[in-house]
């Protein structure tokens, strides 16, 4: 799980992290905007496992924002024991130049 803290609102931090999931080929399970919460999922390969994260957006005034991700891989033949970090990690790097472009 990590914990990230943006200068950013949280309206643009849920849209950033939408923009990040799918440019990493995630697939969008279920976005609540009001609650601020985002379910996805990415499948790769046949033997890679299913990696399933939860997002969430946590306000913390008009100017800054949390993201909590939770990041669990299910099934997979060869599954290295870093594999949700490594995918959370990619996420983060994508989310990271989406707010360096703006």
């Amino acid at each position: 799980m990590g914990k990230i803290a943006f200068f950013y609102t949280a309206d643009d931090v849920f849209d950033a992290t939408v923009k990040a999931l799918k440019r990493r080929d995630f697939t969008i399970v279920d976005a609540d905007e009001k609650n601020k919460i985002i379910k996805a999922r990415l499948k790769k390969g046949i033997l890679n496992p299913v990696i399933l994260m939860e997002l969430k957006v946590e306000r913390v005034n008009d100017t800054q924002a949390n993201l909590s991700i939770i990041a669990e891989s299910k099934g997979g033949f060869i599954t290295p024991d870093d594999f949700e970090a490594k995918a959370e990690q990619k996420l983060i790097n994508t989310l990271y130049r989406l707010f360096d472009r703006t």
